[in-house]
């Protein structure tokens, strides 16, 4: 749920790169056959890559012999998911800091989430859409694109996001799944589909959000459209040497990345008890 397109080259730490959005508001819609020219120029955001990950390991020829998988990618491969996980995390975790800080709209606090029954919980999701609709963030006045209608749709495209203890409240309201040959089928294949408009993404990842006083039974949800986040990345070194002093091979990786909550009314973020019977 990030907007990726930025221009400029990244190959070491400290790097910036461009975000660029039109700045909508230079062009001036009028009547007639005469029409008035005004000057355009695009708005540009400055961000720096100032943030890493890396990992290495070593694994010995013996192991690699008795095994029937190519380890030593395997093992790269797992690092890689593993860094991602963890760059995944420090983006929740920096929208809601902005949250608790006033910059990204919130809905109940960590110390004191909002309660949800079976029967209201689709509240929940109702409110924040409606902030999301009331900061322009699903509107056309939200977001312009250089690229036309489809681009625009895309970034425009609202998203929630939140833990399994929070998804298994939906999942268990009544008032969302019903015993209908419908709601049937919507468990059996295990999609949730969308709420109040808004696709739905479960993330593991989510629980661990932390936060200053924050309620054991406090689930964080986060919403909002592409336009919130930009994040640039690259993967600077990925490299497989042969160790010099043992019969053993060492894979590590040195990922290059960085991220700014360029519109923050694109995004809402929600502590919200679960529903529970």
């Amino acid at each position: 749920m990030t907007n990726n397109d930025w221009e400029g080259e990244i190959k070491n730490f400290g790097d910036t790169v461009r975000i660029t959005t039109p700045n909508a508001s230079a062009v001036a819609i009028g009547s007639g056959i005469v029409p008035n020219t005004s000057d355009v120029y695009p708005d540009q955001i400055i961000m720096t890559i100032d943030k890493t990950k890396n990992f290495q390991f070593k694994f010995n020829d013996v192991e690699q012999a008795q095994s029937q998988f190519n380890m030593i990618e395997g093992y790269m491969a797992i690092g890689n998911q593993k860094m991602l996980d963890e760059v995944n995390l420090e983006l929740e975790q920096a929208v809601v800091d902005a949250a608790i800080a006033g910059d990204v709209p919130m809905i109940g606090t960590a110390a004191a989430p909002v309660a949800t029954t079976f029967d209201n919980v689709n509240n929940v999701f109702n409110h924040i859409k409606r902030l999301l609709v009331q900061n322009k963030a699903l509107s056309a006045s939200g977001f312009y694109s250089f690229k036309g209608s489809q681009e625009q749709s895309l970034q425009l495209a609202p998203v929630v996001t939140m833990g399994p203890t929070m998804y298994e409240g939906l999942m268990n309201s009544n008032k969302l799944t019903h015993p209908t040959v419908a709601g049937d089928e919507i468990l059996y294949k295990g999609i949730a589909g969308q709420i109040a408009g808004m696709k739905i993404f479960q993330d593991t990842n989510i629980e661990k959000v932390t936060a200053v006083g924050l309620s054991q039974d406090a689930n964080v949800i986060i919403a909002g459209t592409k336009m919130g986040v930009t994040f640039a990345e690259q993967f600077s070194k990925v490299e497989k040497l042969r160790d010099p002093q043992t019969f053993a091979d060492i894979g590590r990786a040195l990922y290059l990345y960085g991220y700014k909550i360029t519109n923050p009314k694109s995004l809402v973020v929600a502590f919200v008890e679960a529903p529970t019977q």
